[in-house]
């Protein structure tokens, strides 16, 4: 009896040593983001007084500006099948990480909708954009989008949301993540390394055509202050009223259009059919054979609609 409960004793020593010691060797963030980084990086960067901004501007200065927001996670790369069909539409196209996404910086602060809208407002500061826009978001970017043209509704001439975050998300909904501590180490043990990664396929219907997206994703998990970043932002979806924001640019009398993939896994009909019911002059679209993100699997089809409704 005496040698089993001393083996249990140890199992229990080395499992609360497991749980330290797994949280100091995880994670892959090695690099910083500095000048050095950044000079054999893509794109432009800016400096902001929230932090340094990766984006792209392209096109004709002179063509109709649109201004593409990603989602939750995955950076500007997002828009790559978009952003050739607007440059030769006319347009001028500007897209840029999100903080704490991508290449742009991770400042230590709260990953909140504030924090979004202020780092596009500054960032069009930087650029001297001050012209009339058609904003596009996509997912999370859905909402950040729709809250930016109720800011600027003289600036904002249409809104395009792409498999739209619809629901609230509630407090109970990031359980645990919202825990002190236990979020910390799930996000950085197992979300960020594992989970988040490997779920990035479940966004295109047809992942086997894109046998690098995971891959691809991973690269900008090397930063330090990615697994930081994702985990404020987790804390506060629960801040974001996303059918308020639509409702209010509808109201505002801004155009709206609405692209869904059929077999989007995030984003269910009942959100559309629910959205479409508050705001029914949407212009929706149900893009088939296609998930979380219609406009980079099938961008011949997409492309076309977008370039319609802005023009």
């Amino acid at each position: 009896m005496k040698k089993k409960r001393a083996w249990l004793w140890i199992i229990l020593l080395l499992t609360l040593l497991a749980i330290p010691l797994s949280y100091l060797l995880s994670g892959a963030e090695k690099l910083h983001l500095t000048p050095a980084t950044r000079a054999g990086l893509p794109g432009s960067f800016a400096e902001l007084p929230s932090g340094v901004t990766h984006y792209e501007l392209s096109g004709d200065p002179a063509g109709p500006l649109v201004v593409l927001i990603h989602g939750f996670s995955v950076p500007y790369y997002i828009y790559d099948p978009t952003v050739p069909d607007l440059v030769a539409n006319g347009f001028s196209v500007l897209r840029y990480d999100l903080y704490g996404r991508g290449y742009s910086d991770r400042p230590e602060t709260d990953y909140s909708l504030d924090l979004y809208l202020t780092q596009l407002t500054q960032l069009l500061d930087h650029l001297a954009l001050d012209q009339p826009l058609h904003i596009i978001g996509l997912s999370q970017g859905a909402p950040v989008a729709a809250a930016f043209a109720n800011r600027n509704p003289d600036q904002v001439e249409t809104l395009t949301i792409i498999d739209p975050l619809i629901t609230p998300v509630q407090p109970k909904d990031i359980l645990p993540m919202g825990l002190s501590l236990v979020g910390e180490y799930i996000t950085r043990v197992v979300l960020v390394p594992h989970i988040l990664p490997a779920a990035q396929s479940d966004d295109l219907h047809h992942p086997e055509n894109h046998p690098d997206w995971e891959l691809r994703y991973r690269d900008q998990l090397r930063y330090k202050g990615f697994t930081r970043a994702i985990l404020s932002s987790i804390r506060h979806l629960p801040q974001m009223q996303p059918m308020r924001e639509y409702i209010a640019v509808s109201d505002a009398g801004i155009p709206i259009q609405l692209i869904w993939g059929r077999h989007d896994q995030t984003i269910p009909y009942t959100d559309i059919e629910r959205f479409m019911a508050q705001i029914p002059e949407t212009h929706l679209h149900i893009i088939e054979d296609a998930g979380h993100i219609p406009h980079f699997e099938h961008p011949d089809i997409v492309n076309p609609l977008l370039i319609t409704f802005l023009k």
